[in-house]
């Protein structure tokens, strides 16, 4: 990415359901771990990175999108799932001996420029600079990102930072 290095990556995996188990495994309430979050991109940078990706239609607000990735970042933050990076993954990914990991939020040719889109993503970004400061959080995760992204070909830059807060 032209306008930080540091956030570039490289595509990995995708749609990644992270609570997947094997041998039959229940939660405490009977649903089967396959019904839950769904991860949209395992990505490769500086530390592996977990994507939630907003599509120019999705109705759903960066808030949600947040939501989404921290609940990704918790069910791979378990030592059974770090283990599963490193037995599939581990040739792809710079993984470390802890489970650790970066957050990004990429909006796909988004325009959240209506007032009420506008507030969410403020809120979120307020949000996300202060979850980066808990100690329970930033144990596994080392930065929130928020990107707009265009790949079509009139697009001078592909990726652009629209803010990110690290630990």
């Amino acid at each position: 990415m032209e306008n930080d290095a540091s956030l570039n990556f490289r595509y990995v995996e995708r749609e990644i359901v992270p609570a997947r188990t094997t041998g039959g495994v229940q939660y405490d309430n009977g649903d089967r771990p396959s019904r839950w979050i769904r991860l949209d991109l395992l990505l490769a940078g500086e530390l592996p990175i977990l994507g939630e990706l907003k599509l120019r239609n999705d109705n759903a607000s960066a808030y949600y999108g947040l939501i989404q990735l921290l609940a990704s970042a918790s069910e791979m933050a378990t030592a059974p799932q770090h283990a599963r990076l490193l037995r599939y993954y581990s040739s792809h990914l710079p993984i470390l001996g802890l489970p650790r990991y970066d957050l990004y939020l990429i909006f796909y040719r988004s325009n959240p420029h209506s007032k009420p889109k506008m507030e969410i993503l403020d809120e979120t970004r307020r949000l996300t600079s202060q979850l980066v400061a808990f100690p329970e959080i930033s144990k596994y995760v080392r930065r929130i990102v928020a990107l707009d992204a265009d790949w079509t070909e009139r697009a001078k830059d592909h990726l652009q930072k629209r803010f990110g807060y690290s630990a």
